[in-house]
């Protein structure tokens, strides 16, 4: 496959949340942006570690409708979009959503690092959704409820000690608790989104095109 080809393909691939906070953690840390060139141009696919592992178990116990967890659920479980924003093909799939009215969608996490009030107030995906939800079903996010549940787990360690590499286990911190947290999203918000959303493209077709040598 030629340079211009694989940056054709990228052009023409819709863009999820998950590409975006690739992208934007390693801008904010300043680790280079390998990781998401590899991934989302190269398409080298990286074996995923524990807590990947653990969320996938977690998010198909809950696709079943037997989560392994008692979070809440709505009528609706993993809630595909595909929209299309300023010529910007984006596709998402909310957690849990109430497919009869609308205006209520839910997030599940689990992981090590706490959730507070402000992370998830701070937390785009969630601006995702309700981006989506505007443009699919022309509902102001101000008339829509949002929220997010956290689910805390440890790490177990199955050999030296020191969790280094992959090799150790996730499992739910004891006793099994879920942490909710209702958030709120403003036509503000998703107005910040879009300019982020256009911007941070941009940038990212740059380098792309500067990394694949394609720059005119």
């Amino acid at each position: 496959m030629t340079p211009q080809q694989e940056l054709q393909n990228w052009l023409d691939r819709p863009m999820s949340y998950s590409q975006f906070s690739t992208w934007e953690y390693n801008y904010r840390n300043k680790v280079g942006k390998e990781e998401w060139f590899d991934r989302y141009i190269k398409n080298k696919q990286t074996p995923p570690g524990p807590e990947l592992k653990f969320g996938k178990k977690f998010g198909d116990s809950v696709e079943a409708g037997k989560p392994l967890a008692p979070v809440t659920m709505l009528s609706k479980m993993e809630q595909g979009f595909n929209v299309v924003m300023s010529g910007i093909k984006l596709v998402g799939y909310s957690d849990t959503f109430n497919k009869e009215t609308l205006k209520e969608t839910g997030e599940y996490k689990t992981g090590v690092r706490p959730w507070t009030q402000k992370l998830v107030d701070e937390h785009k995906q969630i601006t995702f959704y309700a981006l989506f939800n505007l443009i699919t079903n022309k509902i102001n996010p101000e008339d829509c409820k949002f929220w997010l549940e956290w689910v805390p787990t440890v790490r177990i360690d199955r050999a030296n000690g020191d969790f280094s590499g992959d090799d150790y286990d996730i499992e739910f911190q004891q006793p099994t608790e879920v942490h909710h947290f209702d958030t709120k999203r403003t036509m503000k918000d998703i107005t910040k989104l879009i300019r982020f959303i256009t911007d941070t493209r941009k940038e990212m077709e740059i380098y792309a095109r500067k990394r694949l040598a394609l720059t005119e």
